[in-house]
């Protein structure tokens, strides 16, 4: 490989920064998890997943695909970031109006799940709604400008805040489903006006709404609308399935095992940012290899901390948790292979998204499956059935695309599953580079 090939292939300091920052997010937003458990047991754990992941559904919903329109929009020098952000503010209140009410009728009315949620909690859990619209809108714009340290910097900043209050309230006693549905909205709230921040930095046009943008940015908004609604639907449906069916102590001892599971989805996540990030700037063969690499460490690290976390899922859960949520780790079981598989979707469909390639129908029969799967296994197996569901679409999701992605680059399968020589050295020289008084080359991680 000639250098200025490997220079643009290269793994390092920014994809490093970026799971650095996650790791640390991760055992602060971890630790937050275990209070909440300890505090609220299985049943209130239940409860304040199910009421979290509402107002979270309805903004996926309401957003219409506009993080990745402005991602690749602003990133392809198409729209100006006033522009952007004037449209961002307008939709977003715009979807807020639409998905208030819709919320209430979840939370509070006829369509609550059976022992519904208290007010209080309820009014607090609201301002989720377009607090994640608005972090979403902007995170899009502070991908386009490469802004990926801060925004790793204001979800660090945003979950400490979160912990901060979580923990006040452990240690004094007053650790409530009140108390901790009001920690989502202040971490949205400080990981805003981080993100917002760095792009009115970056701004050199006013902000302002345009018709003409929005109209421009529709067909890329849809397309990416319905390929990301059906996969969040396909990771998250089955929350309400659990929640509706199997009820509140059930659905604690799932999400616990959804909380261990995605632990092994940062570094898919930190290298799939860098991937969407730098690949609209690349040629198509520059990306394609750094996307090859990043997905060959992905499969064998995932492997390796899959092994490990199987083998210690339990005396953790009885550790941190309590006996009482031991019987989460039946569920995690199931939910490894599919993770696994997952990880390398993410990675591969950055890249393709960054090229404008986005396949919604893939989504919405992965979520099907997954639908199906759910209603028919969770009355069954309860938690397990569940878990099995979401292997079996993410399994479907990531063989599909991993077809749809060679037959775009021509990618041979080992080159995306199996490391080579050239990926052990890379490995070796970028951790040794981290090491005091050392500085290795930095090609070995993707930047």
């Amino acid at each position: 490989m000639a250098a200025a090939e490997s220079k643009q292939v290269r793994i390092g300091s920014t994809t490093a920064l970026l799971l650095i920052a996650q790791v640390v997010t991760l055992g602060v937003s971890f630790a937050t998890s275990v209070l909440l458990a300890r505090a609220l047991g299985p049943a209130g754990k239940g409860q304040l997943t199910l009421l979290l992941q509402i107002p979270g559904t309805i903004a996926m919903f309401a957003g219409l695909g506009i993080p990745a329109a402005n991602a690749y929009f602003v990133g392809r020098r198409v729209h100006g970031v006033g522009v952007t952000l004037g449209n961002s503010l307008l939709a977003a209140a715009a979807a807020t109006l639409v998905g208030l009410p819709i919320y209430l009728v979840l939370t509070r009315g006829p369509g609550a799940p059976p022992g519904g949620f208290p007010l209080v909690p309820v009014m607090l859990v609201a301002a989720v709604l377009p607090l994640s619209l608005l972090v979403s809108f902007v995170s899009g714009i502070g991908t386009a400008l490469q802004q990926l340290p801060r925004q790793a910097a204001a979800s660090l900043l945003g979950a400490l805040a979160s912990t901060v209050l979580v923990a006040l309230a452990f240690i004094t006693h007053r650790l409530d489903l009140g108390i901790a549905a009001a920690a989502s909205p202040l971490m949205l709230t400080i990981t805003f006006l981080v993100l917002v921040t760095g792009v009115e930095r970056a701004r050199t046009d006013p902000v302002r709404v345009s018709v003409t943008a929005l109209r421009e940015a529709s067909g890329y908004s849809l397309k990416s609308y319905f390929a990301g609604l059906t996969s969040f639907l396909n990771y998250r449906q089955d929350v309400f399935v659990v929640g509706y069916l199997a009820g509140n102590a059930q659905l604690g001892l799932y999400s616990i095992a959804v909380t261990f599971a995605e632990l092994l989805w940062y570094l898919p996540n930190a290298l799939s940012t860098t991937i969407l990030s730098k690949s609209m700037a690349a040629q198509h063969e520059a990306g394609a290899q750094f996307t090859a690499r990043s997905s060959r460490i992905t499969v064998a690290l995932m492997i390796v901390l899959a092994g490990v976390s199987a083998l210690v899922i339990r005396p953790v859960l009885t550790l941190l948790y309590t006996g009482k949520f031991v019987d989460s780790a039946a569920a995690f079981y199931w939910l490894l292979p599919g993770v696994i598989m997952l990880g390398i979707v993410k990675i591969l469909s950055s890249y393709l998204a960054a090229h404008g390639k986005l396949y919604p129908l893939l989504g919405l029969l992965s979520a099907g499956v997954n639908l199906v799967a759910n209603l028919l296994l969770v009355p069954r197996l309860g938690i397990v059935g569940a878990a099995v569901s979401s292997s079996i679409s993410y399994t479907l999701m990531g063989v599909i695309l991993i077809g749809l992605y060679r037959r775009e680059t021509g990618a041979r399968l080992r080159a995306l599953l199996v490391l080579d020589r050239e990926d052990l050295r890379a490995i070796r020289q970028s951790l040794a580079s981290y090491l005091p008084g050392e500085r290795g080359p930095d090609e070995a991680l993707p930047r």
